[in-house]
């Protein structure tokens, strides 16, 4: 993989510096103690330097809000992984996956077959898929399923009995939200981006969704689950 790990919040972070460093300029300027040549050119720095800082400050909001977001999106997540941790789930026994690349991002049609390995009857059953990915159908047979989405948790109002099993079909499609990867770590084992004692930063992405290249792994629920990729009140 070449390039550069997230260049748009790269761009704007070094853009904040050379805008600041533009109206600092312009400032010394206006609040040099000198008389001026033209009294209009020291009023103009003023005005240019007022203009530059704000850009800046602009810019370097722009940048940390991107984090705030990514931050907030992140405990949402984890909350609703808590919430539905300990309620009784069905097993994956089968599960055939048809993807299809598009220009942004993909769409995908999945046979999944959820068996109640359970001594009880499961009054519902949970799948999880990312947040960002819409479920346009989604079918036992030839009837329709009523389900409910809640973040990245999918709730099918469909009992099973002990030992039954049922296949759904499943289309769905979209971008991938990384900010429901690994909600169970700390937000700065999250950003941190430089491997071992390397004083580069490589950058940290979990998926790459594309139509030159895709690169998905579990953690990012690129397809329905009924095991969620994080455990909080047993993590190992």
């Amino acid at each position: 993989i070449t390039g550069h790990i997230a260049l748009p919040s790269y761009l704007t972070q070094r853009l904040a510096y050379v805008l600041a460093g533009i109206g600092l300029f312009l400032l010394s300027v206006y609040l040099s103690k000198r008389f001026p040549n033209y009294i209009l050119n020291k009023r103009r720095a003023g005005v240019f330097a007022g203009f530059f800082l704000i850009l800046a400050i602009s810019c370097g909001w722009g940048y940390r809000y991107a984090f705030t977001r990514n931050d907030s999106k992140r405990h949402v997540y984890a909350d609703i992984f808590k919430k539905y941790e300990n309620e009784k789930r069905g097993t994956t026994k089968v599960h055939d996956i048809v993807i299809c690349v598009q220009p942004e991002g993909y769409s995908a049609n999945s046979r999944i077959t959820i068996t109640n390995t359970t001594s009880d009857t499961l009054s519902r059953l949970y799948l999880f898929l990312n947040p960002a990915l819409s479920i346009s159908k989604m079918n036992e047979g030839e009837k329709d399923i009523f389900y409910q989405r809640d973040g990245q948790a999918v709730v099918i109002e469909r009992p099973l009995f002990p030992g039954e099993e049922t296949t759904l079909d499943m289309e769905y499609a979209g971008k991938i939200d990384e900010a429901v990867c690994y909600t169970d770590i700390p937000d700065g084992q999250y950003y941190e981006n430089q491997w071992s004692n390397s004083v580069l930063s490589y950058g940290r992405r979990f998926a790459f969704c594309g139509n030159k290249f895709m690169l998905l792994t579990p953690e990012c629920l690129w397809y329905p689950t009924s095991l969620p990729p994080v455990k909080f009140h047993s993590p190992y």
